[in-house]
């Protein structure tokens, strides 16, 4: 059994990319840091090509596109390295974060101390532990040392992922590590009622649905496309409607295409 172990990253540490036989393209170089939060420190991903700095994040997956061009200078082996700089440190401390299920819901809580010139926290929500968007913002109360909680009333189904990032007022952040809770299976459909239609519109019930983009496509008997929509779902549970005034009477055939790009099949009558 052999292991290995680095040092913790300093601002001495560089990462050098070697990059070789690139096609004229776009691509999207992902950067995803295990095990690699510093206190103070921060990442930036330098390319020599553009002359740019992009920060990177040392606690979840930063996406940067990069363009190769007709220039030679743009696919040069050497083009990208990270670096890593000492920052000044934040006026606060997070101690621990937390996440349960109480009743349908999810309850996130999160300890502070040394709590100073905090603006706000904002509580970030993920599908897969990647891809994180804000669903919450609590005020700071900046008394030194806090409990604070928030409550997902929408969680998903399956893996939920939380994080907490402090804003300070002067515009500095930090995060906490990501917390994880798994939700049961809970029933979920789409449907059309009344079905038999009866005002010219087709009205369809979401539950307990992914939010997100969806397309529904209706084709007659003989399979001909009547109609196609999109639609945007922002609630896990919501309802829609589509208008399909002036259609002949008859028995169509729904497809709804989700943003997972599964179809559900939903018989009509008109």
């Amino acid at each position: 059994l052999s292991i290995e172990a680095k040092a913790p990253l300093t601002a001495l540490d560089t990462i050098y990319y070697d990059m070789r036989n690139l096609a004229q393209r776009t691509y999207q170089l992902r950067f995803a840091p295990v095990n690699m939060q510093s206190v103070g420190l921060q990442a930036f991903l330098l390319d020599k090509f553009l002359d740019t700095s992009t920060p990177l994040s040392l606690s979840d997956s930063s996406f940067v596109n990069i363009t190769i061009t007709a220039n030679g200078a743009s696919s040069a082996a050497d083009r990208f390295k990270v670096v890593f700089r000492q920052m000044d440190a934040l006026p606060v401390t997070f101690i621990s974060i937390k996440a349960f299920q109480k009743d349908p819901n999810i309850l996130v809580q999160w300890n502070v101390e040394n709590e100073s010139g905090i603006q706000q926290y904002e509580i970030q929500k993920s599908a897969d532990g990647i891809n994180f968007s804000e669903t919450g913002i609590v005020p700071a109360l900046n008394k030194g040392a806090a409990n604070y909680e928030w409550t997902d009333e929408q969680p998903f189904q399956g893996n939920n992922y939380y994080r907490i990032r402090s804003v300070s007022r002067d515009g500095k952040f930090n995060y906490t590590p990501i917390v994880k809770v798994l939700i049961g299976k809970i029933t979920g459909n789409i449907s059309v009622s009344p079905n038999p239609l009866t005002d010219g519109f087709i009205h369809l019930q979401f539950k307990n649905q992914l939010p997100g983009i969806y397309t529904s496509r209706l084709f007659n008997s003989l399979g001909q496309l009547i109609s196609s929509n999109t639609i945007i779902v922002a609630e896990i549970s919501s309802e829609q409607s589509i208008s399909i005034k002036h259609l002949p009477k008859g028995i169509y055939q729904l497809e709804i295409v989700k943003p997972t790009g599964n179809n559900e099949f939903i018989k009509i009558i008109n």
